[in-house]
C-alpha cells in the first residue's frame, strides 16, 4: 500500500496535499486518501475530510463529494478561498446488470 503525503500546485498560489495510506484514524478505509488546501501567503489550510477524490487541472480543482464532481476555482480572497460549482450529479444513477454479450 502506498502511504504518504503528495502535492500538486493549483491556481493562485494554493497547493492541494494528498494524504495517502491508513485512513482509519481519520474514519475512513483502510487504504484511502484525503486532502487539504494550503496557502501559505494567506496562512491557510483547508482540510477537506468529505472530498473523496481531488485533483488539479487547468481551472482550478475538481473533486468528489457525496456523489457529486464539483469544481473549485480558487482566489486569493482569505474570506472566499474558493467557488465551488457543480461538474455533474451522479446520485440518479442506477446500476443496470447486461448480460454478455453486449
Amino acid at each position: 500500500m502506498l502511504n504518504g503525503d503528495f502535492t500538486r500546485k493549483a491556481d493562485n498560489g494554493w497547493v492541494l496535499r494528498k494524504h495517502v495510506g491508513n485512513g482509519r484514524k481519520y474514519g475512513r478505509s483502510g487504504e484511502s486518501e484525503w486532502h487539504t488546501l494550503v496557502h501559505k501567503n494567506l496562512g491557510i489550510s483547508l482540510k477537506r475530510p468529505s472530498w473523496e477524490w481531488a485533483d488539479v487541472d487547468q481551472n482550478g480543482i475538481l473533486f468528489a463529494e457525496g456523489g457529486k464532481l464539483m469544481r473549485a476555482e480558487l482566489s486569493r480572497d482569505a474570506d472566499k478561498p474558493y467557488k465551488e460549482a457543480l461538474v455533474h450529479d451522479f446520485n440518479t444513477y442506477v446500476f443496470e446488470q447486461i448480460r454478455a454479450p453486449y
